[in-house]
Order: structure tokens, then sequence, then C-alpha cells
């Protein structure tokens, strides 16, 4: 998609590049509801910020670089239709991703202990904790002041998560459990490993 580009790297919170010769600084951000980009190229005194009020678009990307291209002189480029393509590759890679991880469900299983077994705080350093509880008979998860999601048995000690959120998605954690039988630790799926805490520990 930059074929002209030689260098892509991060620093101090921003992009850089190069881009058509320029040294460039930029970066993106999204939140609910909320999409932002912004470029900047310094030797020519040049900013652009392009903000929109929809968060799963490109359109915001697509804009910046057809401005950039117009101030700088380059030959324009249908950038819509190639960040079109590019998201509709990598929706395509997670829709084969999550059917080949649905395909492997093993049916007829069953958790290895009473769910009340698996409510406690996991942690992790840098993510900080995830507490499982038990609500009606089932889990639920809360991962941080968004995420909030019920567990929903899905083979072994895995479970699928359907945040309350419906913007967030699903995700599937898995518990492992010691020597002795007891759970020690959680993973979330795309994150990492969280270890469970002993009654009195506090999350870090």
């Amino acid at each position: 998609m930059f074929p002209d580009t030689h260098f892509m790297a991060y620093g101090l919170a921003w992009s850089l590049r190069d881009y058509h010769g320029r040294k460039m600084d930029g970066h993106g951000g999204v939140i609910d509801g909320m999409r932002t980009e912004i470029g900047l190229i310094p030797e020519l005194h040049l900013g652009v910020v392009v903000l929109a009020n929809l968060d799963e678009t490109d359109f915001p990307t697509a804009m910046l670089y057809r401005v950039l291209d117009a101030y700088m002189g380059a030959p324009p480029r249908d950038w819509s239709t190639l960040m079109l393509a590019a998201a509709k590759k990598a929706r395509d890679k997670d829709d084969s991703t999550r059917k080949a991880f649905e395909a492997a469900r093993v049916p007829n299983t069953h958790p290895s202990l009473p769910l009340a077994r698996y409510t406690a705080t996991y942690s992790d350093s840098l993510y900080g904790p995830i507490v499982v509880s038990d609500s009606a008979g089932g889990l639920v998860v809360s991962f941080g002041p968004s995420f909030t999601g019920d567990a929903e048995h899905w083979h072994f000690d895995t479970f699928k998560v359907t945040w309350r959120d419906h913007a967030l998605g699903e995700t599937w954690i898995t518990f492992a459990l010691d020597d002795r039988g007891e759970v020690a630790s959680l993973h979330l799926q795309d994150v990492g490993d969280f270890t469970k805490l002993s009654s009195g520990d506090t999350a870090p």
C-alpha cells in the first residue's frame, strides 16, 4: 500500500515514517463511536486532522492520505478502494480463523469443577485484574471499566464470553488447573495469561 516508504517506526507515542520523501509523524485513535487520524509533515509545516463520528471505518485514514497527496503534488490514488479491500481481507481472515476455532469444538464435555470454583480475581502485571463471579448459576467476567460479559461453557475448561456491550463482540477464556486440581490461572484469548490471586492478595 506504501511502495515508496523506506522506514516505519514508533517513538514517543507517534508513528514515524517517510512519505513521498518527507518525514511524517502521525497517529490514529478509536473509541466508542468516534475515530480520529492525524498526519504531520514538519518540513512543509503541514498538519491534517480527520475526525469521524463512526469507529469501525478506515475512511479517516483514506481521507488523510488523499489530502496529503493533493498537498504534496503526488499522483492521486483511490485510497478509499485500497482501504476497503484491506479491511475486507482482514475480515475474511478473521472469519476463517473463527470458523476453524468453532470447528475444533469438542461436544458433550463438561467443566472440570463446579462453576463456583472458577470464581476469583485473576491478575496480570500489565493488564491488571479480571474478576470472574457467579451470577444466577452462570459465570460473569469483568475486565476493566468497559468489558463485562456472560460466560457460556464451550468445551473442557474453556468458556465463550459474550460482552454485554455488543460492539465489543465475544472472546474465549480458558482456565488451567494445578496439580491439586485447583484453578491456577486464566487465559484470555489474544491477550494472555492471568494468575489467580489468593485470598488477601491484591492486584498489582
